[in-house]
């Protein structure tokens, strides 16, 4: 009995070993946190006056956009000025300067080298994956944006979560210049948008290939260190069901132009005097409003609604058009619904908005009165837009490209 009882007692012992020693792994996962703890606490402490203090000792910072954070780095010892008592905030910074001020802010305090200042810098950076092996074949040239991307962004990672892969897609849709980056970069250059590490122009471009200026760096630096002093973004998404009532965060496919437009939409069908409602299609990415003449008509027959309006959110060629009208009844839709069509037009069309509805119009009496086949073929706003009647049908169909 007494062996048991020692034998229940050691099992315990195992067991509660082995969650401790479970428990303890995430503490080798923030090594970096524990190194930079003392970087953010001295970062807390530093006040609007503390900063003018230390900017004060340079001649070029005086109203320089980076101000505010360069100096917070000049206190925390990340960045230091030049002898001729410059910070050089629009001069370019060569590779090992970046590696160096990157390695600074994730807590370590190597020593300068012997025969190269920045061989122990480079050595950590390798060590922590934020470089390559023989991925530069000299660290004493300028480093351009997108180079900057996967040395900050790969810092990060060290201590943060990766971004969502729904928030890096929509941000493909919103870096304008994305071809031009680098394979090996795009990745990087998304995250860091992502997490709001950095940005772009206000022309949504990142320009990848463009030389990093100091006080750039300055700001990517602060950034990735200090999480608070970031905007991260929240894409925009559309919370809409499928037609079986599961839900959905709906994220632009790349053209941000249908997704507008659906978003439009969804904010419009409010001004239908009828009934209607949004869902969204997985199979075919697309988000369609149904609309009836009234409740009960939906509560009746879920299939006869009066009109459909269908936003295609992924672009196919083979397809040729990206939104479509589907007039059913066209008795009442002046009077209740035209209004939404209003809206979708204006963002559609611009200025040649009312051309594309009198159109409409027009054809909402031929499919009333039964009139002949008509097909007709327009462009407006630079749009093809198709109006098709079918003889004997009720309704019409309107295609726009």
């Amino acid at each position: 009995m007494k062996r048991i009882y020692i034998m229940g007692i050691f099992a315990l012992f195992v067991v509660v070993t082995s969650i401790s020693t479970y428990a303890a792994e995430p503490a080798a996962v923030t090594e970096i946190d524990y190194r930079i703890s003392g970087l953010l606490d001295k970062l807390k402490s530093i006040t609007p006056k503390m900063e003018e203090a230390a900017l004060k000792k340079f001649s070029d910072m005086g109203k320089h956009w980076s101000r505010k954070f360069v100096g917070k780095l000049v206190i925390l010892e990340i960045m230091k000025g030049y002898k001729d008592k410059t910070l050089k905030p629009d001069k370019s910074v060569n590779v090992d300067e970046f590696v160096a001020m990157t390695v600074k802010a994730l807590g370590f305090k190597p020593e300068g080298g012997d025969k190269y200042w920045a061989e122990p810098f480079i050595k950590i950076a390798k060590e922590k994956r934020l470089i390559d092996e023989g991925e530069f074949k000299t660290y004493t040239r300028p480093i351009n944006r997108e180079e900057m991307a996967k040395i900050i962004v790969r810092a990060t990672m060290l201590k943060e979560e990766t971004p969502d892969p729904n928030t890096l897609g929509y941000m493909r849709s919103k870096v304008r210049d994305y071809p031009l980056i680098s394979d090996k970069y795009k990745q990087y250059v998304l995250q860091g948008h992502a997490m709001g590490i950095f940005g772009g122009t206000k022309d949504g471009k990142f320009n990848p290939k463009s030389l990093l200026k100091r006080g750039e760096a300055g700001v990517v630096v602060l950034k990735h260190l200090d999480k608070a002093s970031r905007v991260p973004v929240k894409p925009d998404m559309l919370e809409l069901k499928d037609t079986e009532g599961n839900n959905h965060q709906v994220l632009p496919k790349g053209n941000m132009g249908d997704f507008y437009t659906a978003q439009v939409l969804c904010r419009s069908i409010s001004k239908s005097k009828g009934y209607s409602y949004v869902v969204y299609n997985p199979g075919e990415e697309s988000v369609i409003a149904y609309f009836y003449r009234a409740v009960d008509s939906f509560k009746t027959n879920k299939e006869d609604f009066e009109m459909s309006i269908m936003v295609y959110l992924k672009h196919d060629p083979s397809r040729g058009f990206s939104y479509s009208i589907t007039v059913s009844n066209p008795d009442k839709i002046k009077e209740l619904h035209r209004a939404v069509v209003m809206e979708l037009f204006g963002v559609l069309f611009g200025k040649e908005t009312n051309k594309a509805i009198a159109e409409f119009d027009r054809y909402i009496e031929v499919a009333k009165a039964l009139g002949k086949p008509a097909n007709d073929k327009y462009t407006f706003n630079k749009r093809n837009i198709e109006f098709k009647h079918e003889q004997g049908s009720t309704g019409f169909i309107v295609k726009i490209g």
